[in-house]
């Protein structure tokens, strides 16, 4: 008993009366709870600094300030040197040639050679010992086209006529190409005897140098003359066979075809012997 006395004793209240305990429980109640979201957000508009609200003007007047510092200077821009593509097209178009009136586009034209536009009487083509000599080739290389002359020859012709060996054929005048001519005609005269390719001619016995259309004139009257006399060579020209002493019996075989019969020819040698 005692115990529970203490008990009820504790749950009274100290100070007041039950009519102010009422009151404060109701205040409580009444009194809104505040969340934890909320009290941040509060904490974090007090430390945002309060801007004062103006009129439209102001504030537009603020944003072109803004960008103006925002938005970097033009820079100089570099003029570029390269055509653009509409003029790159026309320039194609005109190196491949106008139209005609056909429809079709007229063929492109080479340019010529700088010798040929400096010098207006070049020559396409010199006649040079019954040949036609290219006039875009220097003076060797034109001179080996002729029958009967080699590269040491020409170079050694135009080494006596003192030509330079890149001039051209068709940039040489009239004399000049009449000097070529009679040295061609006489090179027996100009070179050492070794360089020819008639040497101790029959008819004369000099050393000659046969060029162009004489070449096979000469070899012709030779052969002919071989088989006069009646010589093995010319006996040899005669049935086509090999002049100079090579084997014939497995390369340059002409005519039919024979084939051997090896019993034949056995039995025929067996005949003999008995």
């Amino acid at each position: 008993m005692v115990r529970l006395d203490e008990d009820n004793e504790k749950e009274k209240p100290q100070n007041g009366n039950q009519a102010d305990i009422e009151e404060q429980a109701s205040e409580e109640q009444s009194e809104p709870i505040e969340n934890p979201k909320d009290s941040t957000s509060d904490d974090a508009n007090d430390k945002q600094p309060t801007q004062e609200v103006t009129g439209p003007q102001e504030v537009d007047e603020d944003i072109k300030v803004t960008k103006e510092k925002e938005e970097p200077k033009d820079e100089p821009k570099e003029t570029s040197t390269e055509t653009p593509p509409k003029e790159k097209k026309q320039l194609e178009k005109s190196k491949k040639g106008k139209k005609t009136d056909d429809g079709k586009e007229a063929a492109h034209k080479p340019t010529k050679d700088a010798s040929e536009q400096e010098n207006p009487d070049f020559k396409y083509i010199v006649r040079i010992a019954n040949t036609n000599v290219d006039g875009n080739r220097t003076i060797p290389e034109g001179l080996i086209a002729i029958k009967g002359i080699g590269n040491r020859l020409a170079i050694a012709i135009t080494n006596i006529l003192d030509f330079p060996k890149t001039k051209k054929v068709g940039d040489l005048t009239d004399d000049e190409v009449e000097q070529l001519i009679k040295i061609v005609e006489s090179i027996n005269t100009e070179v050492p005897g070794w360089m020819t390719n008639r040497q101790k001619d029959l008819d004369s016995g000099e050393n000659l140098h046969i060029v162009s259309a004489d070449i096979q004139r000469l070899y012709r009257d030779d052969v002919n003359r071989l088989k006069k006399i009646r010589c093995y060579r010319g006996i040899r020209h005669e049935q086509g066979q090999k002049v100079r002493g090579q084997r014939t019996r497995a390369n340059g075989r002409s005519g039919a075809t024979v084939g051997v019969q090896r019993k034949r020819v056995q039995q025929q040698a067996a005949k003999k012997k008995g």
